[in-house]
């Protein structure tokens, strides 16, 4: 692959990871905020160790995908301010996907704690608990792994580096 022609794959494969972010980072703020009142409600005092436990482990990991999903956005914008141009290279799209995998990792852990919290408040029975929490962890592994790797391996096409950050089709413009 030509130099320029690398180099604007590689521009494209960075705006369309901050697409994806974009679209992550109403959800973890929507997390933590819903978080961040909890404490406050009158019934919060009445909480259990074991829940305030689980508060704690979705409040913190909620705040921290946060904090890294905004790092990934954030990251052109200081890249232009130090060098005038956004200037993404396939090494640096690689790290920050890192950087919103682990996102998603610390937000997959405040929704099984949110559903955990919420579940022993509300049914007060650890079977029901048991098994409202391994249905959001399948469903968790299946639609945020299992099925885009599975999508990528089964299509049996050969791609360039960097190709699995960019989508097959635009999206379609936004109605507003």
């Amino acid at each position: 692959m030509e130099p320029e022609a690398s180099k604007s794959a590689d521009t494209d494969a960075m705006r369309r990871l901050i697409d994806c972010v974009r679209l992550v980072i109403p959800v973890s703020g929507l997390v933590f905020a819903f978080l961040l009142v909890m404490p406050f409600n009158a019934r919060f005092v009445t909480v259990t160790q074991i829940d305030q436990t689980a508060y704690s482990v979705a409040y913190t990991s909620a705040g921290l995908a946060t904090i890294l999903l905004v790092a990934v956005g954030v990251s052109p914008i200081v890249r232009i301010a130090r060098r005038g141009q956004a200037g993404a290279d396939l090494r640096v799209v690689r790290r920050l996907a890192w950087i919103a995998v682990a996102a998603m990792g610390l937000l997959a852990i405040s929704f099984i704690s949110v559903v955990f919290l919420i579940a022993d408040e509300v049914y007060h029975n650890s079977l029901l608990v048991l098994v409202g929490i391994l249905l959001f962890i399948g469903t968790i592994v299946l639609t945020w792994i299992v099925l885009p790797v599975r999508g990528r391996q089964g299509d049996g096409a050969t791609e360039p580096a960097g190709a699995a950050l960019r989508l097959e089709e635009e999206p379609p413009p936004s109605p507003l």
